[in-house]
């Protein structure tokens, strides 16, 4: 994902394929123009399979924490909308909506909604 992206809003639609999560990103262009495209879940979904990573969605409310977890094989995580915080071995992570962290195999790591409001977010662990 580009960086310097910014979340402008999220929606919720349901498609032939079920529910999908969108956020709608903006950046701007070399003449300073704002630029918006939407980035939806089966998109990432696809991204992420052919990385060979599933892609599920996950749903926090305000405070709530994930401490101290390890999984034998790397997973892939992007906020769609909330206030989230990452701490992959001590070292603190707060992404902007639409950004991909790595989180690798083996890595001891927490996750926590640092916001007021419900952060929704992709998860992906590396299959095979």
């Amino acid at each position: 994902m580009a960086l310097g992206l910014r979340l402008l809003s999220w929606e919720w639609w349901a498609s032939k394929s079920g529910l999908v999560a969108s956020i709608r990103r903006a950046k701007r262009d070399s003449t300073g123009a704002e630029v918006t495209r939407m980035v939806d879940r089966q998109q990432i979904a696809t991204n992420w399979g052919t990385r060979g990573f599933s892609c599920e969605l996950w749903t926090d409310r305000p405070g709530q924490r994930w401490e101290d977890f390890a999984h034998p094989t790397d997973e892939l995580v992007l906020v769609l909308e909330g206030k989230m915080e990452f701490e992959i071995e001590g070292q603190l992570h707060h992404p902007p909506a639409g950004d991909t962290l790595l989180i690798p195999a083996g890595a001891v790591h927490s996750a926590r909604n640092i916001g007021a409001t419900t952060a929704r977010w992709l998860y992906g662990y590396r299959q095979g």
